[in-house]
């Protein structure tokens, strides 16, 4: 383990005193450099991408924001649920099975309607003051689909 540090040592004693101050002001240079490429460049690049990822946070939360300032606030009556199922269901063109669900809402069940029926009757009973808690949709072989879900007021 000495042999190699008293090889260097030698070497460096072997050194005039110029060469010495070269040596050590080159060596603080080269880490200089490693420092510079290995640490600050890293993090000055960290912190950009950081600033741009806050900008498009702040972008985004203000376009929620605006989507539900334009929404507008409803008012916090209940909503007779089964009434409105009643009332918007055959203007959809559909007939859903009402029952209650596993979280304790009004669940409903669609065997056989087309997507345009379905969405359309869910986005009625979204305007109609309902909540769309669950929601699960599956394509039947005939190309209809099975929707069931659950349903809360407001």
């Amino acid at each position: 383990m000495k042999a190699p540090f008293s090889s260097i040592a030698a070497w460096w004693d072997g050194r005039s005193l110029r060469e010495r101050r070269m040596l050590a002001v080159m060596g603080a240079l080269v880490l200089g450099v490693i420092g510079w490429l290995g640490l600050v460049r890293p993090l000055d690049g960290w912190t950009d991408d950081q600033a741009r990822a806050r900008v498009a946070a702040e972008r985004q939360l203000a376009q929620i924001e605006t989507a539900v300032v334009q929404r507008g606030v409803r008012p916090t009556e209940t909503v007779d649920l089964q009434t409105l199922v009643a009332a918007t269901a055959p203007t959809a063109g559909v007939q859903p099975t009402l029952g209650m669900s596993e979280g304790g809402r009004l669940g409903f069940r669609l065997d056989r309607a087309t997507s345009a029926q379905a969405f359309g009757w869910l986005a009625a009973l979204e305007q109609g003051g309902a909540r769309i808690e669950e929601l699960g949709v599956v394509e039947n072989p005939d190309g209809t689909l099975g929707v069931t879900g659950a349903l809360s007021g407001g």
